[in-house]
């Protein structure tokens, strides 16, 4: 193969550079689209404090294990907000397309949307019952956020 490569004048550097600026440019790519690669499946975001107190989710982050997007959503939290959850919530961004906040009296979770469950209040009604479970008074709850696991972004709910 290489030999009928340099009768045509490309030679082993060439091609070794062509092969790194494809590489390169799927990368960038990539980025540009503001997406994650297929190879990174989780999905996670810290729940954290602004400056005002306020309960806000931090930036999506994605990976490729659990334990890896737990951590760096708690490190992208805390570069923008303040008191992150050392426990953020996680998804298959496959299996669960949606990730949701939801508050109640002052407290607020993650929940998930199973991509079979296509409607976003049952998501947000389990995790009212989790916080009936813990006692939690659930008169004034609020769906602050969701956010699309593919892309990070906020969906209009």
């Amino acid at each position: 193969m290489f030999h009928s490569c340099k009768r045509q004048g490309l030679g082993m550097k060439s091609i070794l550079a062509l092969a790194f600026l494809c590489a390169f440019s799927t990368a960038a790519m990539a980025d540009w689209l503001d997406e994650p690669p297929p190879e990174k499946t989780w999905a996670s975001m810290a729940m954290g404090n602004d400056k005002s107190g306020q309960v806000v989710l931090g930036p999506m982050v994605w990976g490729r294990t659990e334990k890896e997007v737990k951590k760096d959503a708690f490190k992208a939290c805390s570069k923008k907000y303040t008191r992150c959850s050392s426990d953020p919530g996680t998804a298959i961004r496959t299996k669960y397309p949606k990730i949701i906040m939801l508050c109640c009296s002052n407290s607020c979770r993650t929940g998930l949307v199973h991509m079979d469950d296509i409607n976003i209040w049952a998501a947000r009604n389990l995790l009212v019952e989790f916080f009936k479970n813990d006692g939690t008074s659930t008169d004034n709850c609020e769906l602050r956020s969701v956010h699309d696991t593919s892309t990070g972004k906020r969906v209009e709910q």
